[in-house]
């Protein structure tokens, strides 16, 4: 082969198409294998295929890996928001009961949360908003995100798993403590599995660009069920009567599970060091090896380049996230029925389920087809906050399963973008560049997840205040 060209130098934009990119993969690539899928030799194109067939049993293996990394390194999260609401009644026992007359009469009534107020026809809040635990569980991992590429490339992957595995079992350990000890220790607990789940997102979303490009759509879709799961397990659980406590301590198996998945179910990547040596590395080396390696080293203007061009896909998944976030923790608790056959406290569990289950459907569509204009879902989305907002003012929505349905499509809208966003950066940007540009993508959905929080709080008083 001749030298490699990564086209830094062809403009300002790095995506491409994916006839660029099979240049790019077979002009680095110098194994017989390809030399056959380049070749009319007959001899060579059957080498090719049966290459081609030894791997697949390895193939299987990393796409089911992937899958678990997503659901498992999500999971804690998406348990913490949907306890959200137990979290602070546990720890914060006391809710205002208010209507807009009250409100302008300065007056409040109080009643303990565990009482039954399903036959309560006023605006019934928690005096502190669910975005609270929110910020709690985006923040750290945000802050972990950005600060994490002046340190992170010194650690192994082998090193960052363990800490990820730790921090998510002391997480639900610390956090079903809290009801004993206070909100302190609770908001304590939801950051250590925050600062995991963030260091997790950029960790393995840039190990991706390791393996064959069909994993984005794995880990994609294992994302999605950390939803369904973390969501339907915690509600199952809290329905069938398990306190709190019990309920978090359960889910201890997740941690243990993301252990198996990348220390036994994952295999070490298959990577052609350069022209002149095209073995494969040891199994037994670390990957941050084979990455010190293999990855190219970016200039400054280089990493500017591709930032910029990345705002195309980032500023559009920031605004999904931003809206679909305000609704689900600064409208969610207040989107309440009363007199139906859940609880208050229930509807908003089974809101995150409902939520969840259209996430992991829409982050499984990869495989069927895919958007490029990902700006539609954050229009659509958009739509959706003003008119949950509205329906929180005025409560003109007469029933709980129209809510579940528009809260079903919100979570459609939401895994669309984010499966698409990083799927057009999996096949359409360099080589050289994908590994960057994946990690600074990852930084979109929790700079709008975080900006929601900030903004759910003040909203959550505003309406109880007002309405």
């Amino acid at each position: 082969m001749d030298s490699v060209s990564y086209g830094r130098d062809t403009g300002t934009d790095v995506l491409h198409d994916e006839s660029m990119e099979f240049e790019i993969t077979a002009s680095i690539s110098s194994d017989d294998d390809t030399v056959g899928l380049m070749s009319d030799d007959p001899l060579l194109k059957a080498i090719h295929t049966a290459n081609t067939e030894r791997r697949k049993p390895a193939h299987l293996r990393n796409l089911l890996a992937f899958w678990f990394l997503g659901l498992c390194n999500n999971y804690p999260y998406v348990v913490m928001l949907s306890a959200a609401n137990d979290i602070l009644t546990d720890t914060v026992p006391q809710v205002i009961i208010t209507n807009s007359t009250a409100a302008s009469n300065g007056t409040t009534t109080t009643f303990s949360y565990n009482e039954d107020v399903n036959t309560v026809d006023k605006l019934i809040c928690n005096p502190m908003s669910a975005g609270v635990i929110l910020l709690a569980d985006v923040l750290p991992g945000l802050l972990m995100k950005y600060i994490s590429p002046t340190f992170i490339y010194r650690i192994s992957y082998r090193s960052r798993v363990i800490l990820f595995v730790v921090g998510s079992t002391a997480s639900f350990i610390v956090v079903a403590m809290s009801a004993k000890v206070g909100l302190w220790l609770a908001v304590f607990g939801v950051v250590l599995g925050s600062i995991g789940a963030g260091l997790g997102e950029i960790t393995y979303l840039s190990l991706t660009s390791f393996y064959d490009k069909g994993v984005v759509g794995s880990w994609s879709s294992g994302t999605g069920m950390a939803g369904v799961a973390g969501a339907l397990i915690y509600a199952g659980l809290r329905d069938v009567g398990l306190s709190e406590e019990t309920a978090l301590l359960v889910n201890i198996v997740f941690p243990a599970l993301h252990a198996v998945s990348y220390f036994v179910l994952l295999t070490k990547p298959r990577v052609n060091l350069n022209e002149s040596h095209s073995g494969c590395i040891d199994k037994d080396t670390e990957i941050l090896e084979v990455k010190k390696i293999v990855s190219i080293d970016l200039s400054l203007n280089d990493k500017l380049r591709v930032t910029r061009s990345m705002l195309k896909l980032f500023i559009p998944l920031m605004i999904v996230y931003y809206a679909e976030y305000s609704i689900n923790q600064g409208l969610a608790e207040l989107m309440y029925f009363s007199g139906i056959f859940l609880t208050i406290p229930a509807q908003y569990r089974w809101y995150q389920v409902i939520y969840q289950i259209g996430v992991f459907v829409s982050r499984s569509s990869v495989g069927i087809f895919h958007v490029r204009g990902t700006w539609i879902f954050a229009v659509l989305q958009v739509i959706n906050l003003v008119l949950l907002l509205f329906n929180a003012m005025y409560r003109f929505i007469p029933s709980i399963w129209i809510v579940f349905a528009v809260i079903f499509y919100e979570g459609l809208l939401g895994g669309f973008a984010y499966v698409n966003t990083f799927y057009r950066i999996s096949n359409e940007v360099d080589q050289s560049l994908k590994e960057f540009a994946m990690g600074i993508t990852s930084l979109s959905d929790s700079t709008g997840i975080a900006i929601s929080g900030f903004t759910s709080i003040p909203l959550h008083n505003w309406l109880c205040k007002t309405f």
